[in-house]
């Protein structure tokens, strides 16, 4: 009977050693990755909620091939998308609420169970959805056809940084920090 107490002491504390390993990331990072959250429910819900999205998708995609800087994109956009413009316009509106959603779950969890073992499901759910939220900025910028990223003097009127490419950078900044701490939890040795 000794024994077995005994060894259910020694489980819980393993058990808790494991998923206290895992140190909270800091606010400011969970308040990036809130606004991204944000910024993708809102985006795929105005998607979701309009009906004719995937007819208005054809025009803008043809619009993005002509006068393209990226060749390559614009090849891309017609040979791949344009004949599949269906396809692609469902699989944006579930890709984006479904980011937005995935980081909403992993910054609450980073808030309210930051020492939790479902909180590393959380942070690697997150990370998926921030390389997606990386990969569609980046896809939406160069839909842009912007020659830089930083530099747009033929449009002095509009904002100086594109937001594409911010929400790419800030996604990647997101990223690293919930891989960090995934990486310092599971090479963080057991009490």
């Amino acid at each position: 009977m000794k024994r077995q107490r005994l060894a259910t002491i020694d489980h819980d504390r393993a058990r808790h050693s494991a998923t206290s390993r895992l140190e909270r990331l800091p606010g400011w990072l969970i308040v990036m990755q809130l606004i991204l959250a944000y910024l993708w429910l809102v985006s795929g819900t105005n998607k979701l909620l309009d009906p004719h999205f995937g007819t208005q998708l054809v025009p803008l995609l043809r619009q993005s091939t002509q006068g393209n800087p990226y060749g390559w994109y614009a090849t891309f956009l017609r040979v791949i998308v344009l004949p599949n413009h269906n396809l692609f316009a469902l699989a944006v509106q579930v890709m984006e609420p479904a980011i937005g959603l995935a980081l909403l779950l992993g910054a609450g969890l980073w808030i309210f169970r930051p020492h939790g073992r479902i909180t590393i499901y959380g942070a690697l759910a997150a990370s998926a959805a921030l390389l997606g939220s990386a990969g569609l900025s980046l896809n939406y910028f160069f839909q842009g056809g912007i020659y830089l990223p930083w530099i747009n003097s033929g449009n002095a009127l509009n904002p100086g940084v594109d937001i594409n490419i911010m929400t790419a950078l800030v996604s990647v900044v997101v990223l690293g920090a919930n891989l960090s701490a995934l990486l310092a939890a599971r090479s963080r040795p057991m009490a």
